[in-house]
């Protein structure tokens, strides 16, 4: 265990580390590759096993060769930073006679139904509230950040129910004339499109519901760790849920959350709040404190004050 902390320190960097990579490594190029040849003696087992490993090494150098080639030609297909989950809106809303209509893939409209589920009317009042001068809204069940990781905000996705992702966004505070960016956890209720009519630019947006920054760690009977934190939903009080549009393009990554009391409403003020579970890449830099802790703890001082016994990764250490 101190010597993987080591290992990582002398890397300068812990970012998304795994020590899975070399066993997976050896499974996929070593063992896959052998797996195929025929168990009839070394010479016939190594022939063959060489005869595979020759074979993939051609591929793998074509394959660079047509991927250096296609970069020259700049035929290499680029993609926007963030993108809706596909083609055609999953919702109109028209704001001036309050019709709402659920579209397919093919942009063919319908009225809502149990299949393609209803949007809340508090969404809907949040829509003309933050963006009074919109007739029209087309609304996204699905963005595609710009690391390819999804985010869905869908009253029934695949008619398996509601699935509204959470996710870090990112927003800006000035303290002692320094500008400072802080991340929160936020409920995605919905994704549209707007375009600039003085530019003509289009702009991904999102319609979400933020945590309360001030309730951190003073969630009655739950307490922060080191990999989680406890948040509530912030409303205001007439218990009317508080909403932002931000830019996709201002979102971090998606967060796992949960909330403390189970509800089938998207906005309920009863429930004690939310449970965040801290982003993998920060679970690495978590392990160096804990490291750390354990290497300070099992000092050449403290263990002879134990007498020789050593603490573990199961003691309290921090």
């Amino acid at each position: 265990q101190c010597r993987m902390g080591d290992n990582t320190t002398e890397l300068n960097t812990v970012m998304n580390f795994c020590c899975e990579t070399g066993e997976r490594l050896l499974k996929t190029e070593a063992k896959g590759v052998s797996r195929t040849a025929q168990q009839r003696g070394d010479v016939t087992f190594l022939t063959q096993t060489m005869s595979r490993v020759q074979d993939r090494s051609v591929l793998d150098c074509f394959a660079l060769y047509l991927g250096e080639k296609a970069s020259k030609n700049n035929t290499q297909e680029c993609y926007p930073a963030d993108r809706f989950g596909r083609t055609h809106p999953h919702f109109l809303y028209e704001v001036t006679t309050e019709q709402i209509y659920a579209l397919n893939r093919n942009n063919e409209s319908k009225q809502p139904d149990s299949k393609s589920g209803f949007l809340e009317q508090e969404v809907l009042d949040a829509l003309k509230k933050h963006e009074p001068s919109m007739l029209q809204f087309e609304i996204y069940n699905e963005v595609i950040l710009r690391d390819n990781s999804r985010l869905r905000a869908s009253p029934n996705f695949a008619s398996a129910g509601p699935w509204y992702d959470y996710a870090n966004v990112s927003w800006e505070k000035a303290a002692n004339g320094v500008i400072e960016t802080y991340l929160l956890p936020a409920k995605c209720l919905s994704f549209f499109r707007k375009v600039c009519k003085q530019t003509g630019n289009e702009e991904i947006l999102a319609l979400i519901h933020s945590v309360d920054p001030s309730s951190k760690g003073k969630i009655a009977g739950h307490i922060d760790t080191l990999l989680t934190c406890n948040y509530r939903m912030e409303f205001d009080s007439k218990s009317r849920p508080v909403t932002h549009v931000v830019p996709v393009a201002s979102i971090d990554s998606a967060i796992r959350c949960f909330s403390h009391i189970p509800s089938k409403r998207l906005f309920d003020p009863n429930p004690s709040g939310i449970i965040c579970l801290l982003p993998r890449n920060h679970w690495a830099y978590m392990w160096m404190a804990l490291n750390d802790a354990l290497k300070e703890t099992n000092s050449e001082h403290m263990i002879k004050q134990r007498k020789g016994k050593l603490n573990s990764l199961c003691s309290n250490l921090l």
